[in-house]
């Protein structure tokens, strides 16, 4: 177990804690027909056909965004996600365990999510719900057990994690001192292919570093010594470094790898290419 994720062989052992609360945040996304395709799926059927045993859903895409926003997984006031935490049993003494059934991202966007408002203990689950089902893990179906009120967690928020539109236009127009990474992959930063947001292409100034680069071909984290490896470029990069992707969630990825590999003063661009690319009065590149 690293101090960010939990392997299968520890969380059979740390499921037996009345004090853990594991979490499934699986979202599914369709694949765009055309530009602007923009079609997500919560997991709530996937969670109920096979989860862990004793595991919560953590809907991010119906419960969990800030219902007032354009951009669909905006991260929600302080005492909206702690509430929301409390309904799943996840109070001021719980530890979390997340996992997704794909990517791993969504375990991190929950991951990320919960450190912004002051939670620390929160571990995602290494290869997700396939690995500990292949690993012979126990596997549940329907609905998640009730369980009893907590004390919800009392946020203390930090504030320098997520930063919105206006933060990022001043760092493309040079006001802020700052270096855009996105973190999908190279097809999509360089604008080839049907997109899911409004325009092709990505934020000007940035660089491209793909999330994926934190996982082996199986799914499961790099040790801390090779993600830091694949990152030398993220990491030797001087100053402030803004992550954006389509919706924040490639992005938490790259950054639960920059902890992994010791960097911990990143910020990312909640709205990233979603709320960007629908204001047609900013710019956007495409490679040609």
């Amino acid at each position: 177990m690293s101090a960010q994720s939990v392997s299968i062989a520890d969380l059979s052992v740390l499921m037996d804690d009345p004090s853990v609360v594991i979490v499934d945040a699986t979202v599914e996304l369709a694949k765009p027909e055309t530009d602007g395709d923009w079609r997500g799926l919560t997991g709530r059927v996937q969670f109920e056909a096979a989860h862990v045993p004793g595991a919560q859903f953590f809907d991010l895409l119906e419960d969990l965004t800030q219902g007032s926003s354009n951009f669909h997984f905006a991260q929600p006031r302080p005492e909206v996600l702690a509430a929301a935490m409390a309904r799943i049993g996840i109070g001021s003494e719980s530890t979390v365990v997340v996992y997704d059934n794909h990517g791993r991202m969504w375990a991190t966007r929950v991951w990320l999510m919960l450190r912004a408002i002051g939670f620390d203990r929160v571990l995602v689950l290494d290869g997700g719900v396939q690995q500990w089902a292949t690993a012979g893990g126990a596997v549940e179906t329907g609905l998640p057990a009730t369980l009893d009120p907590v004390t919800a967690f009392q946020p203390a928020p930090r504030a320098s994690i997520f930063v919105d539109k206006a933060y990022v236009e001043a760092v493309v127009v040079g006001d802020v001192d700052a270096t855009l990474v996105c973190s999908l992959g190279a097809d999509v930063f360089a604008g080839e292919g049907i997109t899911r947001y409004s325009r092709r292409g990505h934020i000007p100034g940035s660089i491209n570093i793909p999330a994926s680069l934190v996982l082996n071909d199986s799914g499961r984290f790099l040790s801390s010594v090779d993600v830091a490896r694949q990152l030398d470029q993220l990491l030797s990069i001087p100053g402030e470094i803004v992550l954006y992707c389509g919706g924040a969630i490639s992005a938490s990825l790259l950054a639960f790898g920059l902890v992994q590999a010791g960097r911990e003063d990143f910020r990312v661009y909640d709205g990233s290419l979603e709320e960007w690319s629908a204001d047609l009065a900013l710019p956007m590149v495409v490679m040609t």
